[in-house]
Parts: C-alpha cells; sequence; structure tokens
C-alpha cells in the first residue's frame, strides 16, 4: 500500500485534529433536494466541471451547468431539462473524444429523458429522437458490447405508464438508441453502477431497488455473460432500497469492492461494505452510520494514504483507518442533511474535495476544498509527449523520465478511481487492455510531483 511520506502524513494528523483538512468555499448555490451531480472536464481545460439538478423551494425543478474558472463556479447555461429524482450522466456516446451528458428524472410529475452532444462550445446541445424513453429513476453508461459506443442501461417509472421497468438500450452509433434487453427484474427508486468486477473486459453492474407498490428491497450484481445477457451471480447481499452504490477498492488489496446504502423492509438504515474475493462478495461488519431515507454515499481517498475514506449523506465523512475501522472526521455541522455528497478533485491539485448539496433547500450547495496536499502548486495536465501511443489499444508506455518509486494511478474522466496507486515501472509499461473504451488520466506522483496525463483508450 503507498503511502505519503511520515512528516506530511504528521502533518495531516495533526490538521485533521483541528478540524481543518476541508474549507468551506461558500459557494451558496441553489440548495436542492431530489438532487443529482455529475463531473467532467468538458471544455478540456484541466479542472473539473459539472452539472447540478434537483427541486429548489423557490424554483420547482432546476438545472444548471457550471464551468469552472479559476476555481470559481460559473452558471453557463440553465436550458437544461428540469429534473427531480433521478441521474446525471457524462459520457462519450458518439465517440468523438470529448464527454456528452444523458440526464433523466421527473418534471411535473412526469418521467423525462435528455441527452447533450458536447460539440466544444459553451452550450450543451440537445439531440432529438434519440430513442430513449423518460424515466423516474436511474440511467447510466455501459459499453455492454464493447464496440466503443456506449449504451445506456436504465431502471425505474418509465413514462406514460405506472410500470417499473430495467431496460438495456443498445447505442445505434448514430445518435439513436433502440432495446436490447428487458429484465425479469423491474424496480422504483434503482440505483445502478456500473464495473468490470470480474476483469474480464465486460462491464457488469450492481442494481438496488424496490417494487413501487412494496417496500422489499433488492440488491444484486448481474455478470456480463456476452451477447446482451446478463445473469445474477450467486452473491448474497442485503436488500436494501432508497440508497445508492460505488464500486472501488477500499482496502487497496487489488479488486474492486462494493459500498452501497439504503433501508430494508423495517426500514432499519444500513451503510454496508461487501469485500471482494475472487467474485465472491462478503458483508463486513456493520461499523458505518446509515444515511437514512433518501440515502447518498460516495467514497475516495481524501488524505492520500492509499484506502478509500466514505462519505454518507445525513452528514458523515468517515476516514478509513484500516481493517474496518472508520473515524467520523466530518469538518461540517452534522445537524445539516445534504445529499449528494460527491467526492471530486475539481480544483486538480491532486487530492478529493467534496460537493455538499443541502437537502432540503434553504442553505445552499457549497463545494469544501481539501487542503491535505499544500505543497503541490499545480498538477501539470499534458496531452502528449511523455507516454505514446496515444490513443491506446492495450499497452500504454512511459518515457523514462520519473523517479521508479512513483506511482501511478488511472481515472476516468469524471474523477473516479480506476486503478488504484502503485509502483508499476516495470519495464515502463501499463496494460490498459481491460479499460473500456473512454478518456482517462494516468495520475504519476513523485515526491511533491504530480502530474495528471489524458490519454483515450480505443
Amino acid at each position: 500500500m503507498w503511502k505519503p511520506l511520515l512528516p506530511l502524513l504528521f502533518v495531516f494528523q495533526s490538521v485533521f485534529t483541528n478540524a481543518q483538512l476541508f474549507t468551506d468555499l461558500n459557494w451558496n448555490l441553489m440548495g436542492l433536494s431530489g438532487a443529482t451531480a455529475a463531473f467532467a472536464d468538458y471544455d478540456n481545460d484541466g479542472d473539473e466541471d459539472f452539472v447540478l439538478s434537483g427541486f429548489g423551494s423557490t424554483v420547482a425543478e432546476w438545472s444548471g451547468f457550471y464551468r469552472i474558472d479559476n476555481g470559481i463556479p460559473v452558471l453557463i447555461d440553465s436550458s437544461l431539462i428540469k429534473i427531480t429524482n433521478g441521474s446525471s450522466n457524462w459520457g462519450d456516446f458518439d465517440h468523438d473524444g470529448d464527454p456528452d451528458l444523458l440526464m433523466n428524472g421527473q418534471t411535473n410529475g412526469s418521467a423525462m429523458c435528455a441527452l447533450y452532444r458536447n460539440d466544444g462550445t459553451s452550450q450543451l446541445n440537445l439531440v432529438s429522437n434519440t430513442g430513449l424513453p423518460g424515466l423516474i429513476g436511474c440511467m447510466r453508461w455501459i459499453d455492454y458490447d464493447r464496440d466503443q459506443f456506449p449504451d445506456v442501461i436504465m431502471s425505474g417509472m418509465i413514462a406514460g405508464t405506472f410500470a417499473d421497468t430495467t431496460l438495456l438500450f443498445h447505442n445505434n452509433g448514430n445518435g439513436t438508441f433502440s432495446p436490447a434487453t428487458a429484465f425479469v427484474f423491474s424496480f422504483f427508486e434503482a440505483d445502478i453502477q456500473v464495473y468490470d468486477y470480474d476483469g474480464d473486459s465486460l462491464p457488469d453492474f450492481f442494481i438496488t431497488g424496490r417494487g413501487s407498490f412494496g417496500f422489499n428491497g433488492y440488491a444484486n450484481l448481474l455478470h456480463n455473460d456476452g451477447n446482451g445477457q446478463f445473469s445474477v451471480t450467486p452473491n448474497q447481499f442485503r436488500q436494501l432500497f432508497t440508497g445508492t452504490s460505488k464500486f472501488g477498492a477500499h482496502d487497496n488489496d487489488g479488486d474492486v469492492d462494493i459500498l452501497y446504502d439504503g433501508i430494508d423492509s423495517t426500514n432499519a438504515a444500513f451503510t454496508l461494505i461487501y469485500d471482494n474475493n475472487n467474485g465472491l462478495f462478503t458483508e463486513l461488519p456493520n461499523v458505518l452510520p446509515g444515511s437514512g431515507e433518501p440515502g447518498i454515499i460516495d467514497w475516495a481517498d481524501i488524505d492520500n494514504d492509499g484506502d478509500l475514506d466514505i462519505g454518507i449523506s445525513g452528514s458523515h465523512l468517515m476516514r478509513n483507518d484500516g481493517n474496518n475501522l472508520f473515524v467520523d472526521v466530518s469538518p461540517w455541522d452534522t445537524n445539516i442533511f445534504a445529499l449528494p455528497i460527491l467526492f471530486n478533485d475539481f480544483d486538480r491539485d491532486g487530492d478529493k474535495d467534496v460537493l455538499f448539496v443541502n437537502y432540503f433547500g434553504f442553505l445552499g450547495t457549497t463545494m469544501y476544498q481539501n487542503n491535505f496536499i499544500t505543497k503541490v502548486n499545480t498538477i501539470e495536465t499534458i496531452n502528449e509527449n511523455l507516454i505514446y501511443p496515444n490513443p491506446v489499444v492495450s499497452k500504454l508506455n512511459i518515457k523514462s523520465q520519473f523517479n521508479p518509486e512513483s506511482t501511478v494511478a488511472i481515472y476516468s474522466f469524471t474523477g473516479e478511481l480506476i486503478r488504484s496507486p502503485n509502483r508499476a515501472f516495470e519495464q515502463n509499461e501499463i496494460d490498459v487492455a481491460c479499460l473500456s473504451s473512454g478518456i482517462y488520466f494516468l495520475e504519476i506522483k513523485s515526491n511533491d510531483e504530480v502530474k495528471q496525463i489524458r490519454f483515450v483508450k480505443m
């Protein structure tokens, strides 16, 4: 497990004790309930822009697209579909090298869906006649057939009916989508997370939810069997609903684990970690506070010690001290109920910040800036020169300009950790064949120097 230098770790512990690791930037953005948010470097300028949606106490459903300019959010487009109780997802649906936006949710009781193409202008351009239905629930990108055009999986209440639906739509490569698979289970209050958990180069998914006329939760991992077919794995998960889930290597042991939250049929709230051992997931002892209803969780390595810390709506920030020990280090008033709590390195300084969306809509949305890395002035984002080939198919080569003790990690263009930090400079070569097609950042750390190099996986 990679650890920061001991003097720096000592400073970090002292800072945490004084509850000063995070600084409230007082963005005072729209306060929202039923909120969704998603980050991406829309304009390729090296910082993370974001879309924010939900229900405001003064404006009803609302959506806005913010560009980060010198660390400040600037509202550049408020003409997006107005939604609550939905999802927002960045993905390169047209395979042109920049992130596009898929949104769904509820407006005035109706189920909605909109796809926006990123054409490199200041606004996102609505794509018409996509074939994707409106949905109150969750949509995610999933390139299930590995044809380099991401498809869409969805679960929730479909437009025009009160029927709960879980569907897979195929990306036809021309701006349209067609039904591919209808699953036998159908949910309301659903959440879906996509990841190739077993490393077979086919994306799988974890799904939670409940039927709209019942209170029995569902949580299961589905394996991608190829040809658009998925099968339920034999793993036994606690059946929860009204929460969210995330994949991540919480213990940095080389495989991906599952974090999820929600309530069960007795209304008891849980936040759970399931540890992955060769595709078999085991529930760890329950040591985390439940998030309640509705709940949103996220995890990231906020202190750069090689393991994942956890943000829980409600609001708790739990530092991972190893061996399933977590300490609440929340820098905010825990009486403020906020969601989503979303980790992202919006300022690209090498540590994870926290987007904090107040739930009830009267105290506003803000960013808590992570001050852990104080010696890094800038992260150098480079599109060429230090790696080749770019775009890459299987093997990514790094030129010999780094300390052999340097660590490398791979992040998606939305800031999700794809491969944990490790020393991988054997022959200056990294195998990326198992990655899905898309845009990634290779992060190289050497002492106080951090470089993020953008590359495209074909």
